[in-house]
């Protein structure tokens, strides 16, 4: 994946995923637990296409979409907007954060990439609002779970 949450430079890694996954759902006595690296990837590719929908969607129609709904979050819920991208990027850290190079306080001040990494957090909020929406994904719930949220 290039973007989201759960990055597997190639098919390999997803197997060694999907291999952890299933010793951890304890596949073996129970088979009707295991899942397969072939769904985790699809999974994937779908998380990457929306992405790059969004993508097209600001580039094309809107440039400022993510600006403006911060801005809208903030003048509707004041500082629970911004609170609500914290406790998300907490839950599904980013990864700079991931890998203690830097704060959460020191990522959400920043930049990733072009856009304020606010934005990019915004992003990734929909795409698990999306996810979750997807009945096909609800095999791997542990994986991407709102619920805590």
């Amino acid at each position: 994946m290039l973007s989201g949450n759960v990055i597997f430079p190639d098919y390999a890694a997803v197997r060694r995923f999907a291999y952890r996954m299933n010793e951890k759902r304890d596949a073996k006595n129970h088979p009707e637990r295991a899942v397969k690296a072939s769904h985790l990837n699809a999974m994937a590719l779908i998380d990457e296409v929306l992405h790059h929908v969004v993508w097209l969607y600001r580039k094309q129609v809107v440039p400022t979409l993510f600006s403006e709904a911060l801005g809208f979050l903030h003048e509707r819920f004041g500082d629970d907007g911004e609170k609500v991208i914290r406790r998300f990027a907490e839950e599904f850290p980013p990864l700079p954060v991931y890998r203690g190079e830097m704060s959460l306080s020191e990522y959400l001040a920043g930049r990733c990439g072009d856009d304020p990494a606010p934005e990019v957090e915004l992003e990734e909020l929909l795409m698990l609002f999306i996810a979750n929406q997807n009945p096909a994904f609800r095999p791997f719930e542990e994986l991407f779970s709102d619920e805590m949220l």
